[in-house]
């Protein structure tokens, strides 16, 4: 919904006005929401990481999730 209305905003403006060429994303693989809006928005895929838990803290994923969606993707899609 709005979520992604507001990333495609802020993926505009990054390419269109400040002329950057490759956008990077991170979220781990219990953000499931997070990470299917990614791929709504074009971001794909590139890296996994594995993630070391923390004693005591909160439960966190398996994995560390890389995105990235590049200026020429992006203009390709529109």
């Amino acid at each position: 919904g709005i979520g992604s209305i507001f990333v495609r905003m802020l993926v505009n403006f990054a390419f269109r006005q400040s002329h950057v060429d490759v956008l990077h994303c991170l979220c781990d693989d219990f953000n499931v929401r997070s990470e299917r809006m990614r791929q709504k928005n074009g971001f794909t895929l590139v890296r996994r990481d594995a993630v070391q838990a923390e004693v005591g803290g909160p439960p966190i994923g398996n994995w560390r999730l890389h995105y990235a969606l590049t200026k020429e993707t992006y203009f390709k899609e529109i």
